[in-house]
C-alpha cells in the first residue's frame, strides 16, 4: 500500500463530537464538560484502528480573527460563539493530543482549512495519498487524483470517501471549478455573499456554459435572461470578494516538513496525568496498547492469617525475608477512620491478608468448624471465613517486634497512613526503607501517585479501584459489608504491585542520582510528619466564640456603611453581579476615574479582587466591598472551621489535627490541608488574632517559634555565587537597605522606609519573575519607574542575571533545574506557542532551584531538631511547619536549651556560602511567640 498522510480537521471533529453528545453531556466529578475529549479521542482511536495511516496530524482554528475577517468584516459573523464547554475543553484535548504523540498545528491569522489545504498539495506533489478527515465542503477544491476526503460514518454508518469522482456527482462541477461554484452560489454557513438568487442550479448551468468565473464576467453581456445578467453584474465585487474567501490558502508558511507528520513518543506520565483529569484513566490501555504489550503478571498467592499460628508463621518468614511491603485497608485520613485490614507481600505472588475488625457479612456465617481449621499454616486459600472472635489487638501485639526493629526493611505506599494508624495502636514504625508514592512524587513531582497511575506506566499493570470492591451510587457498600475474599483479593493485589513498583522505582531513584535524596530526607521525615499530625495542636475554642461575635459585629457595621451608597437594604454585598451593578452601573466609578473594567465571560461586570484592588484608593466602597469579602473568608475558613474540626484528647484539650501533603508540590514543600495552617493571614490584624487561638496545651508550657531569616535570598546569594550579593550577607548588613542604595544612588544612611520597602519588593520580585507592571503596582510607581530600578538592581548584582539565564538554558536543553540537593522539577513548556506559558515556563526554572532548596533545606533541619530531640530526652516537641518557620512546644525550663538547639541544627542545615539566620521567639500562644 502506498504511503498515506491523514490530516484532521480538529475543529469540525471537535464541533462533531460537541453536538453528538449535546442532549447527554459528560462531565467529571468536578461538574467540568467533558463530552469533546471523550468523542474526539474516541473518534481518532477508531480511525487508526481502521486504517493505521503512515503519517498523520491535526490542526485546529486558533481565533476566528484571520486574513479573511480582514477582507471581509462579517465573514463568519453569522455563527454563532463557540459554546463556552466547548472552548473549554479545547486546551486539554490540545494538551492530551500532543501526549499521545501527534502533530498538533495552528497558527494565528490562519484556519485550520488553510493549514490542511498547504499540507496536501505539499504531499499530493511527492505522489503522498492523503485524506482530509472533515465534513467541510471547502476542502473539495483540493481534491485530486491524490487527494480525498475522508468523512467518518454516524452512529455506526461506514465512512465515506470523496474523490474527484464523488465531487463531481455531488455538486455537478470538478473540483478545480468548486471555488468559482461557490463565489457565485455563497456560503450562508461562513456569511459569504455570493451573489444574491443565484442558487446551486443556475451556478452550475454558468459554469457549464462559461467553464469559470473569469470567463462568465468576460462574456457577461452574453447571459440570459436579463435580469440574471443585470445581478451579476451588480454583484461582481461580491462574487470576485467570495472567491477570495472561499479559496483554501496553500503555501501557508512555517509548517513542520511532512516527514515529521508522524505520530511520535507518548509523554505517559502526562497522558496518565490528563486522563485522570478528565477521569478517562480507563482509555489509557486503549490509547497506549499497554494492555495488550504487558507481561501478565505471575499468579499469587494470597495467604489468610486466621490464627497466632499462621500469624507466627508468617512473621518468621518475615524476619528470614528481612524486608516486606506492609499496606493497610484505611478509610483515610488515618487519623479519622479504622483501619480494617493489612495486606503484606514478601515477594510480587507471595502476598498475606491479615483482617482487624470482623466483616458483617462474615459474621452472619456460621463459626468454622474444626476440620475447617487444618489447613497448613500459610498454605494459599481460596475462600474462607473469619471468626469473630479474632483479636485484633492481640495479632498487632505479636506484630509489634516486627514493626519495631529497624533492621527488617518496610516497604509502602504513602507510608504516613500506616505510620499513624500504628501509632494509634502505640506501635512506632520502624526501619522505613522504601515508600512508593514518595519514589514517585521524587522521579515526576508533576504526576499522579496513585497506585492505578503509577502501575499502569512503570508495570504496564491495571488494578482494582475501590468502586470495583464497594459499587456505587445507593447500593455502595462499606468495607466491613464486603465478603472477606473481595476484600483480602483487593488489598493483597495492591501489596503485590507495590513489591513490583519498589523494585523499580529504587532502580529509577539510582539511575537519576535521587536515592540519597530519599534515603537521607524524605523517609526521615515521614515519622516526624506522623507524629506532627497525631499531635495536633491545642486550639482556645472559647476564645474563637468571642471572635466569631466579634466579626459579626464588624461585618454589620460594614453592611450598614455599604447601604449608604446602595440604597437598598436588600443589597446582597457576596453577590459580585448586585456588586458590579452597584458600582458601574449605579456609581459609574470606572467612567468617573477612567479606569477600564474587565467584563466576565458572561458579560457581567468583572468585581473580582485585582478590580477593587485598583479602585479602593479612589473611593470607599471597593475599600468596604474588599473588607467584608476578607473578614466572612477568614470567618468561615477558620473561626466557624476550626471547633468544629477540633478533637478532644484524653485529657479534654481541644486539638486542631492538620494533614500536611509530603508529595504536592512541585518545589519539593509541604502542604497543609484539612485545615490549611500554612494560609492564615499574618499580614493583617485579623489573622493575628486567629493566631491566638492556637495556645499550648499546658499551662507550664510555651511555644517556640523559629523562622528562617531572607531565607531565599541567601540561597539565592550561594547559588548565583554573585560576589555583591554574597558580601552583603557575609557582612551581616541589612540586603533591602542594601539595594535601596543602589538602586535609588543614595548612601545606606539615606536609604527612607519607603525606599527600603521598594528595594525589598524588588528583592524578592527577581525570584519569583516579577516583571516591571507588577512592580510598579505593589510599589505604586510608574513602569518606567519599575523597569529602571528592576535594570539598576540587575546592574548591582550581575550574577544573579547569569544565574537565571543559566537556569533558564538548562531547562531548555535538559528539561529540568535541581535544587541543591539534587531534587527536580521537569519544564516541558518551553515550545507552547502560547507566550505566557513560555513566560511561566521561565519565572520556574528561574524560581524552583530557589524554593525548593529552601524547602530541601528546612526538611532537613526537622530531621535532625527531631534526632536531637530524642538524643537529649527533651520533652519539647515539633507542632508545625509553615513554610521557612517551625514551631515548637516546650515546658517553659526547657525553653534555653531548645532554642540554642534548633538555632544550632538550622543554621547548619545545609552548609551555604553566607550565614543562614534563625529569628528565635517565644509566647504561651502562636501569634506571641511568632
Amino acid at each position: 500500500m502506498a504511503q498515506r498522510l491523514f490530516l484532521i480537521d480538529g475543529s469540525a471533529l471537535a464541533y462533531r463530537n460537541y453536538y453528538a453528545f449535546f442532549k447527554n453531556p459528560l462531565k467529571n466529578s468536578k461538574g467540568e464538560p467533558t463530552s469533546v475529549i471523550f468523542g474526539f479521542i474516541n473518534s481518532l482511536l477508531t480511525l487508526l484502528d481502521k486504517e493505521s495511516p503512515e503519517q498523520i496530524a491535526v490542526a485546529f482554528d486558533l481565533s476566528r480573527s484571520t486574513f479573511r475577517t480582514e477582507l471581509y468584516e462579517d465573514y463568519k459573523a453569522t455563527r454563532q460563539k463557540t459554546p463556552d464547554d466547548l472552548r473549554s475543553q479545547l486546551p486539554t484535548l490540545k494538551r492530551l493530543l500532543k501526549a499521545m504523540g501527534f502533530v498538533v498545528l495552528e497558527r494565528e491569522g490562519i484556519e485550520a482549512d488553510d493549514i490542511i489545504g498547504t499540507l496536501a498539495t505539499r504531499a499530493s506533489s511527492q505522489d503522498i495519498h492523503t485524506m482530509i478527515v472533515s465534513g467541510d465542503k471547502d476542502f473539495t477544491q483540493v481534491v485530486n487524483e491524490n487527494v480525498q476526503i475522508y468523512i467518518p460514518g454516524k452512529s455506526g454508518k461506514p465512512n465515506t470517501i470523496m474523490g474527484i469522482e464523488e465531487v463531481k456527482e455531488k455538486f455537478g462541477v470538478h473540483p478545480d471549478t468548486i471555488i468559482d461554484y461557490m463565489a457565485l452560489v455563497g456560503d450562508s454557513s461562513d456569511n459569504v455573499p455570493g451573489v444574491p438568487k443565484v442558487g446551486p442550479k443556475t451556478a452550475l448551468k454558468l459554469l457549464n456554459e462559461y467553464n469559470s468565473l473569469d470567463e462568465l464576467y468576460e462574456k457577461i453581456d452574453e447571459v440570459k435572461p436579463k435580469g440574471l445578467r443585470e445581478r451579476l453584474i451588480e454583484h461582481k465585487e461580491s462574487a470576485y470578494l467570495s472567491r477570495q474567501l472561499v479559496t483554501i490558502k496553500l503555501d501557508v508558511e512555517d509548517l513542520p516538513p511532512l516527514e515529521e507528520l508522524v505520530q511520535g513518543k507518548q509523554d505517559e506520565w502526562l497522558l496518565l496525568d490528563l486522563l485522570e483529569e478528565v477521569e478517562f484513566v480507563s482509555m489509557f490501555d486503549k490509547i497506549t496498547g499497554k494492555k495488550k504489550k504487558a507481561k501478565p503478571r505471575e499468579e499469587r498467592n494470597d495467604h489468610h492469617i486466621d490464627s497466632a499460628e499462621t500469624l507466627s508463621a508468617f512473621i518468621k518468614k518475615a524476619e528470614d525475608a528481612g524486608s516486606l511491603v506492609i499496606h493497610p485497608l484505611i478509610d483515610y485520613p488515618a487519623l479519622e477512620q479504622e483501619c480494617y485490614a493489612l495486606a503484606f507481600a514478601l515477594s510480587e505472588t507471595e502476598t498475606y491478608y491479615l483482617p482487624l475488625h470482623p466483616n458483617q457479612e462474615d459474621a452472619k456465617a456460621p463459626p468454622p468448624q474444626p476440620a475447617q481449621m487444618s489447613l497448613l499454616p500459610l498454605d494459599p486459600i481460596e475462600t474462607t471465613t473469619t471468626s469473630s472472635s479474632w483479636d485484633s489487638k492481640q495479632a498487632l501485639e505479636q506484630l509489634r517486634p516486627l514493626f519495631e526493629d529497624a533492621q527488617i526493611k518496610k516497604i509502602g505506599h504513602d507510608v504516613k497512613e500506616l505510620y499513624i494508624a500504628l501509632m494509634d495502636r502505640q506501635i512506632r514504625l520502624k526501619g522505613i526503607e522504601h515508600d512508593t508514592m514518595i519514589a514517585s512524587y521524587l522521579l515526576n513531582p508533576g504526576a499522579k501517585h496513585e497506585l492505578l497511575s503509577m502501575s499502569m506506566h512503570w508495570l504496564n499493570a491495571t488494578k482494582k479501584q475501590p468502586v470495583d470492591v464497594l459499587g456505587k451510587g445507593r447500593k455502595k457498600l462499606t468495607w466491613p459489608e464486603v465478603p472477606t475474599e473481595h476484600i483480602r483479593d483487593y488489598l493483597c493485589e495492591e501489596a503485590s504491585l507495590i513489591f513490583s513498583l519498589a523494585a523499580r522505582l529504587q532502580e529509577e531513584l539510582e539511575s537519576y542520582a535521587l536515592a540519597p535524596l530519599t534515603k537521607e530526607l524524605e523517609l526521615p521525615l515521614i515519622p516526624i510528619l506522623g507524629d506532627i499530625e497525631r499531635r495536633g495542636m491545642a486550639l482556645d475554642v472559647p476564645f474563637l466564640d468571642e471572635m466569631q461575635k466579634s466579626f459579626a459585629e464588624q461585618l454589620k457595621e460594614i453592611e450598614a456603611k455599604i447601604e449608604t451608597w446602595s440604597e437598598d437594604p436588600s443589597f446582597n454585598p457576596n453577590s459580585p453581579q448586585q456588586v458590579g451593578q452597584l458600582l458601574f452601573d449605579k456609581l459609574q466609578l470606572h467612567e468617573e476615574h477612567d479606569i477600564k473594567v474587565k467584563k466576565t465571560s458572561k458579560g457581567a461586570w468583572s468585581t473580582n479582587s485585582e478590580t477593587l484592588e485598583s479602585l479602593k484608593d479612589l473611593h470607599e466602597l471597593p475599600k468596604l466591598i474588599i473588607e467584608h469579602r476578607e473578614l466572612q473568608k477568614l470567618q468561615s475558613t477558620y473561626i466557624e472551621a476550626l471547633p468544629q474540626q477540633a478533637v478532644e484528647d484524653a485529657s479534654g484539650v481541644s486539638r486542631v489535627h492538620t494533614r500536611l501533603r509530603q508529595a504536592g508540590t512541585a518545589t519539593g514543600r509541604l502542604s497543609s490541608f484539612s485545615p490549611n495552617l500554612q494560609n492564615i493571614p499574618v499580614r493583617t490584624p485579623q489573622g493575628r488574632e486567629i493566631r491566638k487561638a492556637f495556645v499550648t496545651s499546658r499551662p507550664d508550657w510555651t511555644f517556640i517559634s523559629a523562622d528562617y531569616s531572607q531565607v531565599e535570598l541567601r540561597i539565592l546569594a550561594h547559588m548565583s555565587q554573585d560576589e555583591e550579593l554574597k558580601r552583603a550577607f557575609l557582612e551581616q548588613t541589612d540586603i533591602h537597605t542594601r539595594t535601596a542604595s543602589k538602586i535609588f544612588h543614595v548612601t545606606p544612611e539615606e536609604v527612607t522606609p519607603s525606599q527600603r520597602s521598594a528595594a525589598k519588593a524588588v528583592n524578592f520580585g527577581t525570584i519569583y519573575g516579577m516583571g516591571p507592571v507588577r512592580l510598579a503596582k505593589q510599589i505604586n510607581v510608574s513602569i518606567d519607574e519599575a523597569k529602571k530600578f528592576i535594570n539598576a538592581y540587575f546592574k548591582s548584582y550581575p550574577g544573579v542575571r547569569t544565574f537565571q539565564d543559566k537556569m533558564i538554558s538548562l531547562a531548555e536543553e535538559q528539561g529540568y533545574v535541581e535544587t541543591i540537593l539534587g531534587r527536580r522539577r521537569y519544564i516541558h513548556e518551553f515550545d507552547s506557542e502560547d507566550a505566557r506559558v513560555r513566560a511561566a515556563a521561565r519565572h520556574i526554572a528561574v524560581n524552583t532551584p530557589i524554593q525548593g532548596s529552601a524547602s530541601d533545606l528546612i526538611k532537613k533541619a526537622m530531621i535532625q531538631i527531631a534526632r536531637r530531640l530524642k538524643e537529649e530526652l527533651l520533652e519539647g516537641w515539633m507542632l508545625m511547619q509553615i513554610h521557612d518557620e517551625l514551631l515548637f512546644e516546650a515546658p517553659k525550663h526547657e525553653r534555653d536549651v531548645l532554642e540554642t538547639l534548633i538555632r544550632e541544627e538550622m543554621v547548619k542545615a545545609i552548609e551555604l556560602d553566607v550565614p543562614l539566620v534563625v529569628d528565635i521567639d517565644h509566647g504561651k500562644n502562636w501569634e506571641e511567640a511568632h
